[in-house]
């Protein structure tokens, strides 16, 4: 009896550690319903003079405080469903920034700052860089992952409705069955974002806007962060996002060169095909059975997307905009 009554107390504490870790997992529909925290990253350089992050902080203490970076996170446990933007009001509203999503207080935002995340979407994450906590014409910088249905992604400074400085990269970088971890870098007025844990690492592309940052006031230094769902059509979905974190540029990479962005070494950035990615290189090879498409074709569907795009504006009267 003492062995079957052990038994059943191990089994309800499981069952109730259970139940409490999943009590800690909350969803919420919107970046401004969610509480976010400030903690310490340590961030150092790798060998080759990479971004890196050590399992645990130094144990000297002089490298620790070098290495040591203020940053503001989603609270843990904390997950973001957000819908396709209502493209009625202009895409982006209040409800998908929060004054507290920003640059920890004290960072020099003029600097620059680190974005990283993890998201899970069919297609379209899209997350703004902005001086205010809302979506501030002319000021904002967005980034559009896996847009124009997951070919393809976007960098963007809207200076009017109609008219932006942008620029868009042949990617297959969205998963709709895993959550898939990204990263932004904005340093010297280039945008920069990638795939993978480790900033300035499989960079899909970089947006140049140097001009617009030597002339721009200190006030106009992106520092918040807001998080949507640029989606269009009836089959656009609701996608997540968590694990938000947001931090100046490390003491690491101080200098004028900043974050070593690793750009155009390895051609269109595609997670599906990509082992490290958790994809296979062997689905996009000929003779796949699983129907993946290859790199090849890939462009060409989105070469097809662009030719869509030039044919609308031409039979509307519309200035052209890359997918």
């Amino acid at each position: 009896r003492s062995h079957n009554s052990h038994q059943l107390t191990e089994s309800v504490l499981l069952a109730t550690a259970t139940m409490s870790s999943r009590v800690r997992e909350v969803e919420h529909t919107s970046a401004s319903q969610c509480e976010y925290e400030t903690t310490t990253s340590y961030v150092t350089k790798s060998g080759d003079g990479a971004w890196q992050e050590p399992p645990d902080p130094p144990t000297d203490a002089a490298e620790a405080a070098v290495a040591s970076v203020a940053s503001v996170c989603l609270r843990d446990g904390t997950t973001l469903r957000v819908a396709p933007m209502d493209r009625k009001c202009g895409g982006w509203d209040y409800e998908h920034f929060h004054d507290r999503l920003r640059l920890p207080e004290g960072c020099n935002a003029g600097r620059g700052l680190v974005v990283t995340f993890e998201a899970m979407a069919r297609e379209c994450v899209a997350i703004a860089l902005s001086p205010h906590p809302y979506f501030d014409m002319g000021k904002t910088y967005v980034v559009h992952f896996g847009a124009s249905g997951n070919l393809s992604t976007v960098f963007r400074r809207h200076i009017t409705d109609v008219e932006a400085v942008d620029t868009s990269h042949p990617s297959r970088v969205c998963t709709d069955n895993k959550f898939q971890s990204y990263w932004i870098v904005l340093q010297g007025g280039r945008l920069s974002a990638g795939v993978g844990p480790s900033p300035g690492r499989r960079c899909i592309g970089t947006l140049d806007d140097t001009l617009y940052n030597q002339l721009r006031s200190g006030l106009d230094a992106a520092r918040y962060v807001g998080v949507g769902n640029s989606a269009l059509g009836r089959n656009s979905r609701d996608l997540r996002v968590r694990k938000v974190r947001v931090m100046p540029i490390p003491s690491a990479f101080g200098g004028i060169e900043g974050i070593p962005i690793e750009e155009g070494k390895e051609g269109m950035v595609n997670v599906m095909l990509d082992p490290s990615m958790g994809g296979s290189a062997a689905l996009g090879s000929p003779g796949s059975s699983a129907g993946m498409p290859s790199e090849a074709e890939l462009l060409a569907e989105y070469e097809k997307e662009c030719a869509k795009a030039k044919a609308r504006a031409a039979k509307f009267g519309t200035e052209y905009k890359q997918p």
